[in-house]
């Protein structure tokens, strides 16, 4: 259930290729990618175009270029300026392009039918399974359209997520059969849209901030400064286009105010409303690490230590939080607790089952380094021939309700 794009060409000059390519990069206000194999412009979030480059067999002079692109979780409009893109190369660089094109877009040039017929027939056929799944009761919550190797949100039960928003299943699937696709349409896709428009724009915006955003100060970190200054370009740009349009107004300032800059006069905006608060990376999130599922708070930052250490942290001043998480595998048979760190501390650690595993955890209470004093808790959790060190560590005493939900909430998930 996905509408693709993809094309082929042979040229004879790569760097021509290249040099046209940028300029129609920076005609359409795109963000240019270049490595030794591929040129590819960054059009808008999830809107990636690439173009990869392979020498024809038997002659040095001649280069393979090819591409695809999944247009469906961007819009329309995406899908139409892949192919005014393609249509441009063939003219100036004077190449022809084999396209496969599933909508016949590339063919018949009907913007109103791609868009009713393909991306809103796509999008009402979704819902409709979406709501099958949950009537079948196999299902509490589902992400959609979402990368697999991303975080998780939080579950609510009934809601769909997506890079665009949470959704309440009944109530869309209500909404659809009421007022006709297209309404929801013109909030989930991106680029719904011959042009870029304020629609376009505030939805860029919105997909930032539901999906990427961490709502910290931009002093915090340099993904912190760019996110936020991108969503606040994002919004402003669609503010000075339509004044009609609703606006996330709360949110707008509330980044404004983390990254120290003046926010516009929004007063008189209609007000953006969202059924749920934007922002996954405000609530608790999920992500995996081989069978260990953890839960954490979605602000957290992550870095992956020299020593094999996976770190996650908040980075703040004060009443700072860490995780930190080394992950072990036997080659043979099950994982076994390391009996020398929890023989001496009978009756004083917490063991429980967590999911497919087991989960051992205990406070240690203050701890001292350096002079600078924190408190610690560590733990252990195995499934099947893996083993889990963990390691948590915050400022404040009263943190320690936190670190215990932490550990609560960790699953394993057993591969047999």
């Amino acid at each position: 259930m996905s509408i693709y794009i993809s094309y082929e060409a042979v040229t004879n000059n790569k760097e021509i290729f290249g040099q046209v390519l940028h300029q129609i990069c920076n005609k359409i206000e795109a963000e240019w990618i270049e490595d030794e194999d591929y040129y590819g412009i960054h059009v808008c979030p999830l809107g990636d175009i690439f173009f990869e480059f392979g020498k024809e067999d038997g002659d040095n002079q001649r280069w393979h270029v090819s591409g695809e692109c999944q247009t469906n979780l961007i819009g329309p409009g995406f899908h139409k300026c892949i192919v005014d893109i393609l249509d441009e190369l063939q003219e100036k660089v004077g190449i022809v392009f084999q396209v496969s094109d599933e909508t016949n877009y590339y063919e018949d040039r009907d913007f109103q039918r791609l868009k009713s017929e393909n991306f809103y027939g796509w999008l009402k056929s979704l819902i409709t399974v979406l709501d099958d799944k949950y009537k079948s009761g196999e299902y509490v919550a589902l992400c959609v359209c979402w990368d697999i190797d991303n975080y998780q949100p939080e579950e609510i039960a009934g809601t769909i997520v997506t890079p665009f928003g949470r959704y309440d299943i009944t109530s869309l699937n209500i909404q659809v059969k009421s007022k006709g696709i297209e309404e929801f349409a013109r909030e989930f896709f991106i680029w719904n849209d011959i042009c870029k428009d304020a629609k376009f724009y505030r939805n860029c915006g919105l997909k930032l901030m539901w999906e990427d955003c961490y709502f910290m100060s931009g002093a915090r970190s340099d993904e912190d400064n760019r996110i936020n200054t991108k969503i606040i370009s994002y919004l402003e740009r669609a503010a000075v286009l339509d004044k009609t349009l609703p606006f996330p107004k709360e949110d707008y300032v509330f980044l404004c105010n983390l990254n120290d800059k003046k926010p516009m006069d929004i007063t008189q905006y209609p007000n953006y409303n969202s059924e749920y608060p934007i922002g996954f990376r405000k609530d608790w999130i999920r992500i995996t690490m081989g069978k260990l599922s953890i839960s954490m708070p979605g602000n957290f930052l992550y870095e992956y230590g020299d020593d094999g250490d996976n770190l996650w942290y908040d980075n703040n001043e004060k009443n700072w939080k860490n995780i930190r998480i080394t992950g072990l595998s036997r080659k043979s048979g099950n994982a076994e607790f390391r009996d020398q760190e929890w023989e001496t501390l009978q009756g004083k650690f917490v063991e429980l089952t967590c999911g497919d595993g087991t989960l051992r955890y205990h406070f240690q209470g203050e701890t001292e380094e350096n002079g600078y004093a924190y408190y610690f808790a560590s733990g252990e959790a195995i499934c099947d021939n893996s083993l889990y060190l963990i390691s948590v560590c915050y400022e404040n005493e009263k943190d320690s309700i936190w670190a215990k939900e932490f550990f609560e909430r960790l699953r394993c998930r057993s591969n047999q």
